[in-house]
């Protein structure tokens, strides 16, 4: 028995397969990028509040110990952690530190701060470890004044 199909069961046709993949094609060249941006300037934030956190610190420890704190090269590191147990941040005078040290897809910033030799100045920087295709594209920094600065715009530097 033969049947012969109806026009409105002919299905879907080629052309309209190619149309419907070439639609999302284009969205997807217009939604990725914007995607990375932003996703770029939420990991900012968290630049931005952990160097404001170092700052208060920075300014309790001044008025306790006449200078300013260091903290090393350090990314993500967590206080109460010693040296050799396990996770690869060294500890600092400040005490201050971020959950999730030592697990490398949780390292976003490398944070640092130096007295400059004069118990009266410091900087802090924050440097960006990932940001999607841009390493070490995002850096920031703050001042003993409380001056926070952007030297790198990681979100509008990739692409």
């Amino acid at each position: 028995m033969l049947y012969k199909r109806r026009p409105q069961e002919a299905g879907i046709t080629l052309v309209e397969i190619v149309t419907v993949l070439g639609i999302i094609a284009l969205l997807s060249a217009v939604a990725i990028p914007q995607y990375k941006k932003f996703s770029a300037r939420a990991k900012m934030a968290e630049a931005k509040k952990n160097l404001k956190a170092i700052h208060v610190m920075q300014l309790t420890f001044h008025g306790a110990n006449s200078r300013f704190a260091v903290i090393p090269p350090t990314g993500n590191l967590r206080a109460g952690v010693t040296p050799g147990s396990g996770f690869d941040c060294p500890g600092n005078e400040l005490g201050w530190g971020i959950a999730g040290c030592g697990e490398t897809n949780k390292v976003r910033y490398l944070y640092q701060a130096s007295d400059s030799g004069d118990a009266s100045r410091y900087t802090a920087t924050a440097r960006g470890l990932i940001v999607e295709g841009c390493n070490n594209v995002d850096n920031w920094a703050i001042d003993e004044n409380g001056v926070l600065r952007h030297t790198a715009d990681a979100a509008l530097t990739c692409r």
